[in-house]
């Protein structure tokens, strides 16, 4: 019995004696290769220069630049947006892109509280609610008969919430 390592993919064989008493190869092991555009589906970044004509194998490096709003390898907004990745036995990535976790610790600001969790990710928007007897005020103009008791907060590419200089105001 003998089976592909860790380089290689394929069935596990059993080697066959033949005629002569010579071991032969029913399934040989292929090293693994991948298509580069399926290991860009998710990606959410760019590759670094590389030759897309060639096979890119296993344990193969390329360099990968993320995404505004992405980070390598860490959701972390402080965290760098390039690296390296490396082709695993499956075909994909040891690391990834990820969403930058936005910084809400001024969240809810004074007079108000959140309506969804405080765990807000690039692209995520928060739902921030007055308490009773506030209205959302922006920037410096309040006006109760017009304005909302309620406003939202978006997680941004740099990893901070824009509220656009609204909170809540009597």
């Amino acid at each position: 019995f003998a089976s592909c390592g860790d380089s290689g993919r394929g069935a596990a064989y059993f080697p066959s004696c033949s005629a002569n008493c010579l071991f032969g190869n029913d399934v040989q092991c292929l090293p693994v290769t991948c298509n580069m555009s399926t290991l860009r589906v998710g990606l959410n970044g760019v590759f670094g220069a590389f030759n897309e004509s060639a096979l890119f194998g296993f344990q193969e490096r390329v360099n990968v630049t993320c995404d505004a709003g992405f980070r390598y390898a860490s959701a972390d907004r402080g965290a760098p947006r390039g690296g390296i990745l490396t082709c695993t036995e499956s075909c994909g990535f040891d690391v990834a892109c990820q969403n930058v976790q936005c910084n809400t610790s001024h969240l809810p600001p004074g007079n108000a509280t959140a309506a969804s969790t405080l765990l807000a990710f690039y692209r995520d928007a928060l739902r921030i609610n007055c308490d009773a007897g506030y209205v959302v005020a922006s920037g410096s103009t309040t006006d109760p008969l017009q304005s909302s008791t309620w406003y939202m907060a978006a997680c941004g590419a740099d990893g901070d919430m824009d509220r656009r200089d609204e909170g809540c105001a009597m």
